[in-house]
């Protein structure tokens, strides 16, 4: 399974068939989005080392300005190579876990 780096340190894994933005928010990280199709942009994420597939190679949310300085759509990209990318993480992006709770008959 492919290992992301984050900016300076942090990681998480990724599985070849996943995206970029469902693993980190699964991993606890608030990577910044709002569609998750790429249509606005929110979660581009600068790819320093390693590869990526897209779901979506012409997603409106990126630019050809954005492709040629090696950014890529978090929700759309899927790792084909342990990768290196830069993220502005967000406190409120980050996902917030609820312990489901547990009815007992009795």
């Amino acid at each position: 399974m492919p290992s992301i780096a984050l900016n300076e340190g942090d990681a998480f894994e990724c599985a070849s068939d996943d995206t970029l933005l469902r693993a980190g928010l699964r991993a606890g990280f608030g990577i910044p989005y709002e569609c998750d199709v790429g249509a606005c942009g929110t979660c581009k994420v600068e790819l320093i080392a390693g590869a990526v597939a897209s779901n979506w190679p012409d997603a409106p949310g990126l630019s050809a300005r954005d492709k040629a300085r090696n950014r890529v759509l978090a929700c759309q990209s899927r790792p084909t190579s342990d990768c290196r990318i830069k993220v502005r993480l967000q406190e409120e992006s980050r996902p917030t876990f609820v312990r489901p709770r547990v009815f007992r008959r009795g």
